[in-house]
């Protein structure tokens, strides 16, 4: 083989190895390890709610990941008005494997439900967040008004 000729295998060697290499490593970045949660809509408004009266909103949580979660907690403040009601379709979806509920399977959504209970009247900012089995957070933004009886 020529000297030109072994420039041209060597150079070819290269270029195919590289293109393995970067091919591997775009292939490793896009691998989903774990759920990846949102919920929607992140900010909650309620509608006008009597003083001792009480008002619920639904948000949803969705697992685009590639493994379940699970919701743990919730918390709402200031608390009240606000609170966690954990109704929802959350609170339904069971896992088959050990019967716990607020499962998230990947791929999947489901609902929660957070509660408005004001005790005197004016407008209520609030703030509340899931907390899930991963580690994971999510957090949310309360809007309430209260009015007078």
């Amino acid at each position: 083989m020529t000297k030109h000729r072994w420039t041209q295998a060597f150079v070819a060697a290269g270029l195919t190895v590289l293109v393995m290499f970067t091919t591997s490593a775009t292939r490793s970045r896009v691998a989903v390890v774990g759920p990846i949660l949102s919920v929607t809509p992140t900010a909650v408004t309620f509608a006008p709610t009597v003083v001792g009266a009480f008002n619920y909103q639904l948000v949803t949580i969705t697992n685009s990941g590639d493994a379940a979660d699970y919701i743990t907690t919730a918390t709402a403040s200031p608390n009240p008005p606000f609170f966690p009601t954990f109704g929802g379709t959350c609170n339904t979806s069971i896992d088959p494997s050990n019967n716990k509920n607020y499962y998230i399977p990947p791929g999947f959504s489901c609902t929660f439900q957070w509660g408005f209970h004001p005790e005197k009247p004016g407008r209520r900012p609030g703030t509340g967040t899931l907390f899930f089995q991963s580690g994971a957070t999510l957090g949310l933004t309360f809007a309430g008004v209260a009015t007078p009886h």
